[in-house]
């Protein structure tokens, strides 16, 4: 099945073909596709539960680095975690064969792939991985750069001026909108832990499209590329936006790592 060893110690991640802790990295039983608000998302390596249970179950006090993603945390290096170069060339090359199995199966030949933007380069680093696959379909895929943008501070502002929620909880977030901008200026991408009551996070989206865009009526494919799917939010975010410039697309989702 293969899955993660975490070191704790030497916060090293590790793949481990004995068993499927933390996710399941074999090309049996991936990927994982799965529909969120009508988007088909593609995870290409599964992500499963419970192992974290297991270390909080023995040691109840102690921080679990990486969460339940320990590897996404290692390639990204955060949480001081990292890996190997064989182990990442262990877990592409089966990452190469899963796509190569599943693109065919939709019957949609993809013509362009937008990457979700990120401060870490391994969403392109997928994204790369997604348009050789593509490629050996044979199908005409090229790369759109210059659709999405994260929002800045002045976008989220905007944004949430115009949102019809409780005026108290949208004072507070403007609030919170202020504070940032004073610290970090208007253009700056935001950074959503500064609106203080979580519950209310899920009405900025961090993404937006890119200035003086065109819309464009062709009928296109194309393919939505980030790291890792949870809830779905942010990526039925991003296509709801390339609709605006491509309202005749059909539109799909690549990631790394799916839900658990």
């Amino acid at each position: 099945m293969m899955g993660f060893d975490v070191d704790r110690v030497a916060k090293l991640v590790t793949v481990d073909h004995s068993h499927n802790n933390f996710a399941t990295t074999s090309v049996e039983g991936n990927p994982r596709t799965k529909r969120y608000s009508g988007l088909c998302v593609i995870g290409a390596i599964k992500r499963n539960k419970g192992a974290n249970r297991t270390l909080k179950k023995d040691n109840p006090r102690e921080k679990i680095d990486g969460d339940n993603s320990p590897m996404l945390y290692a390639l990204k290096n955060m949480d001081g975690l990292t890996t190997t170069p064989s182990d990442v060339r262990s877990l592409f090359r089966n990452v190469r064969v899963i796509l190569d199995n599943e693109l065919p199966t939709h019957g949609v030949a993809f013509e362009h792939i937008v990457t979700i933007p990120s401060s870490h380069k391994l969403a392109s680093v997928v994204s790369q991985m997604t348009m050789r696959a593509c490629k050996r379909q044979g199908y005409p895929v090229s790369k759109l750069d210059n659709v999405l943008r994260k929002s800045s501070g002045d976008d989220v502002k905007a944004q949430v001026s115009g949102l019809r929620i409780k005026r108290p909880d949208r004072s507070g977030m403007l609030n919170n909108i202020k504070n940032f901008i004073r610290q970090h200026g208007g253009q700056t991408d935001f950074q959503i832990k500064y609106i203080q009551k979580s519950n209310l996070r899920k009405h900025v989206n961090l993404l937006s499209l890119t200035p003086s865009y065109a819309v464009d009526q062709r009928a296109v494919n194309i393919l939505l590329v980030d790291d890792m799917v949870t809830t779905g939010s942010s990526l039925v975010a991003a296509r709801d936006l390339v609709l605006q410039r491509y309202p005749n697309a059909t539109i799909y989702a690549v990631c790394l790592f799916s839900a658990s």
